[in-house]
């Protein structure tokens, strides 16, 4: 494991705690509520879907480079947010990538 690894991993767990935290205290409904509660709250939302987006093609182009399989971590986002793409970036750090060596990796 690596520095990148613990850092994304320290993270990872302190936004896993605080999202159950908030789950415990507003509910499973509590997002549906607060989504619908103002138009600035249906702008957030929505910036963070299109982010969510990109971060998912990042994933899927990312971990067929390396070799990974990226369906359970895009199928995961719509469920966990962005939990879902930190696991995949503690993942990758262990996955060598397949770009020959002074190329870079992205396409």
């Amino acid at each position: 494991m690596n520095f990148k690894q613990i850092g994304i991993g320290l993270l990872f767990l302190d936004f896993a705690a605080f999202t159950g935290y908030t789950i415990y205290q507003e509910g499973a409904l509590g997002l549906a509520e607060a989504v619908t509660s103002s138009w600035w709250a249906g702008q957030i939302t929505l910036d963070l879907c299109i982010c969510a987006f990109f971060g998912c093609l990042w994933v899927w182009r990312d971990a067929k480079k390396r070799g990974l399989n990226p369906l359970p971590y895009v199928i995961a986002v719509p469920f966990t947010g962005s939990l879902a793409l930190l696991v995949y970036a503690i993942r990758r750090q262990s996955a060598p990538s397949s770009a020959p060596l002074g190329q870079p990796a992205h396409a």
